[in-house]
């Protein structure tokens, strides 16, 4: 598909470590970023080059349809050689932009104390943290609802943590008979 692309990159860190005789401590954290200057469209809609296929002509080679603004008035009006519907595919490909940005931190933390060799206390905690900046760009003549173009910007964030223990007592009371 021309003029997309998605990039994601992820970087893991883990720790264990046994403080002391009593203690010990395990972490992991993971962080990942995905970004893409243009996502393509997808669904049943007229901005999908996958719904487009249904209207194309299969005879007609999608070469005269590169040059998608009509002559006269370039970024004003897109040119469509046998229907206004659904847009045509490289108009949607360079011109309704789908870009997005996305980082999310998730990871973990416990500690387990031993008091005694039968008892001890398992204190752990998650995260979840995301931010995603989303952008829309709609050319002019992007359709009767949209004659105008348009540009929207979302910024959604998310996060979810949670906290809990157990206090264990671990003791044989009596004997297994074999």
């Amino acid at each position: 598909m021309p003029n997309t692309g998605y990039d994601r990159n992820s970087v893991a860190f883990s720790i264990n470590s046994k403080v002391n005789d009593k203690l010990s401590v395990a972490t992991k954290i993971n962080y990942t970023n995905k970004q893409s200057d243009n996502l393509p469209g997808t669904g049943y809609g007229n901005q999908s080059i996958m719904y487009w296929f249904i209207f194309w002509q299969p005879s007609t080679s999608a070469d005269v349809l590169k040059d998608f603004w009509t002559k006269g008035a370039e970024n004003k009006a897109i040119k469509y050689p046998f229907s206004s519907f659904p847009e045509n595919p490289y108009a949607i490909a360079y011109s309704f932009l789908n870009k997005m940005n996305r980082n999310n931190v998730t990871g973990n933390i416990s500690a387990t104390y031993n008091f005694t060799k039968d008892l001890s206390l398992l204190v752990r905690g998650s995260l979840d943290l995301a931010g995603e900046q989303r952008s829309q760009e709609r050319p002019y003549d992007a359709g009767t609802k949209l004659p105008k173009g348009s540009f929207r910007t979302q910024n959604i964030f998310s996060s979810e943590t949670s906290v809990d223990f157990m206090l264990r007592y671990n003791k044989q009371v009596t004997k297994i008979s074999r």
